[in-house]
């Protein structure tokens, strides 16, 4: 019995690798072959980009909101140490540090449903042709829909909410990293300017409802640009003046706006 499993498994080896010289010879059984693997592979990538999409950006929220995290911590550490702990850097830590565990809790919550989705359109066994793609719809529904706090509302797009959790994060992660502010007030404006013009677009083709995504960054663009100069002032040692002034755009208060609405209004839009 082991002498024909072996054989068999041999067999089966050799033919795999000499299929693509037997296809070129013409040979009719290895070409159906390689057509209906083709076919099968085909169709299985076309079954599954639309849920590898979906995990693949839940996967990336929780890689961000964690190092994000884990920067913060550090950067708190190192305050702490330099500075002692003061009623300020109990208090901005104590935001930082909620709205942290916050995020990364949302995202752990969602790359697990996202697995447990993708998992459920493997399970079903004997589901008709017109049933599958139902079942298929219903896993790439985002995870946040099926049991998160109220705040994170049923649908595509999400709540103002989880935006500005997003924000908080990724901002505070920002001034706890190391980071490179633009070299002058002009190219930090330009830069500026132009992130705005590819996040309208961005909005335009992301989100399911256009209106609720233009409210969602004009919500994060202020929350954020005010939580940035408050950071650069407290966290970054920037002056008032300069964060009050065009100086800002050269400083990390810019690059961690920018930073905190890259990803609130990416993670909020549908998927």
């Amino acid at each position: 019995m082991v002498m024909e499993v072996a054989g068999l498994t041999s067999f089966l080896l050799e033919s795999v690798n000499s299929l693509p010289s037997r296809v070129l010879e013409g040979d009719l059984f290895a070409v159906t072959v390689l057509l209906i693997f083709t076919y099968v592979v085909v169709f299985l990538i076309n079954k599954l980009t639309g849920l590898i999409i979906f995990l693949l950006k839940k996967l990336f929220l929780l890689t961000i909101v964690t190092l994000a995290l884990f920067q913060f911590l550090l950067g708190l550490s190192s305050k702490v140490a330099a500075e002692g702990f003061t009623l300020m850097l109990a208090l901005m830590g104590g935001i930082g540090l909620a709205a942290g565990l916050l995020a990364v809790v949302i995202a752990l919550y969602s790359a697990f449903y996202s697995f447990k989705q993708i998992g459920s359109v493997f399970r079903i066994k004997g589901a008709s042709a017109e049933a599958q793609p139902k079942v298929v719809e219903a896993a790439s529904k985002p995870a946040e829909s099926q049991g998160l706090p109220s705040f994170v509302p049923k649908g595509g797009d999400k709540s103002v909410g989880v935006i500005l959790v997003y924000v908080v994060i990724a901002e505070f992660g920002v001034f706890s990293s190391y980071t490179t502010p633009p070299p002058v007030a002009s190219v930090g404006l330009g830069f500026f300017v132009l992130f705005l013009a590819a996040a309208l677009l961005f909005v335009r083709r992301s989100y399911k409802e256009y209106q609720k995504g233009l409210f969602h960054l004009f919500v994060a663009l202020v929350f954020g640009g005010v939580l940035s100069v408050l950071l650069g002032h407290f966290w970054g040692n920037y002056s008032v003046e300069q964060l009050l002034s065009l100086g800002y755009f050269a400083s990390n208060s810019l690059v961690a706006l920018l930073t905190g609405l890259s990803l609130s209004i990416f993670m909020g839009s549908k998927g």
